[in-house]
């Protein structure tokens, strides 16, 4: 099996530097079919059907690798980064705040601090002791100001494993949600979000995922679920089952602008609007809802 996926490692070795991964041919195989599908029949290729599909097999398939159910996977854009900011965003530290990152961490979580300093929010930093960090030293960062701990599960210039059960638990205990970038990880081990207590888990597809760039994923707690807002809400989060309907009769909307007096404008907003995580039907529940996709 391996040789048949991986015939490129026949003519070299290679040596995965935690970077991107080497595809199989079942990964090229996949893109390969949606760009034949879509160069025979676009119109089906991009149907809201068709995505809907496509979005239901891949949460089942990467529901086992997070340790969540399917319904709270969303697809957040282009990588783990998107990922981490829709997390960010939702949870929404303000003035007063503060945010516990760790010193040896991937960038994104310092250049997201650093956006999150600008409006007053106070950035922690756990600072490691030759590579390691003790738990104690989050401990003394973590206070009832906090509102999220933001640390990558596997850290990336050196392979260390956190502890982050043991970081979550003492984050709820405070009240704050636990953010973490799983990309080191999720594919080479299971994650267990929900078993560890993770609030969100950020992945992207290019890693051990072994797939192409150009997906990130979002698995959300159900906590966070029922506490939060949807940062980016987009038109998917509406329970709409039939938009061929729109075409046939431009009376039905969402919502209808009147003219206003004076040249402005009132939007009226349907009754039959769902809340910002409506119930749907196959896997496009939670995560497009509350992330906006």
């Amino acid at each position: 099996m391996f040789e048949a996926e991986f015939p490129q490692l026949r003519s070299m070795t290679y040596l995965d530097w935690a970077a991107v991964g080497v595809p199989p041919l079942r990964s090229i195989g996949a893109v390969r079919a949606y760009l034949d599908m879509l160069e025979r029949d676009p119109a089906s290729a991009a149907s809201g059907a068709a995505q809907a599909a496509a979005k239901q097999e891949a949460r089942a398939a990467l529901a086992p690798i997070l340790g969540c159910s399917p319904d709270r996977i969303v697809f957040t854009g282009t990588s783990t980064t998107s990922a981490v900011q829709v997390a960010v965003d939702a949870v929404s530290p303000s003035k007063g705040d503060n945010v516990v990152i760790a010193d040896m961490d991937f960038p994104l979580f310092y250049v997201e601090a650093k956006r999150l300093s600008s409006r007053g929010v106070e950035v922690r930093v756990a600072q490691n002791a030759d590579g390691d960090y003790e738990l104690d030293q989050f401990y003394e960062l973590i206070d009832r100001r906090t509102r999220a701990v933001m640390v990558s599960s596997v850290i990336w210039v050196n392979g260390l494993r956190l502890d982050v059960a043991e970081l979550a638990k003492v984050a709820h205990e405070a009240g704050a949600y636990v953010i973490v970038d799983a990309i080191q990880q999720a594919g080479a081990l299971r994650v267990e979000a929900d078993r560890l207590g993770l609030d969100f888990v950020a992945v992207g597809s290019q890693k051990w995922l072994m797939a192409p760039y150009g997906v990130g994923a979002l698995c959300v707690s159900r906590r966070a679920v029922e506490e939060l807002s949807p940062p980016r809400p987009g038109y998917l989060s509406l329970a709409v089952k039939d938009w061929d309907a729109f075409w046939a009769d431009p009376s039905k909307t969402p919502c209808r602008v009147d003219a206003g007096r004076g040249g402005g404008a009132k939007v009226r907003v349907r009754r039959h609007l769902p809340s910002p995580f409506p119930e749907g039907a196959g896997g496009q529940r939670l995560a497009d809802k509350r992330a906006g996709g």
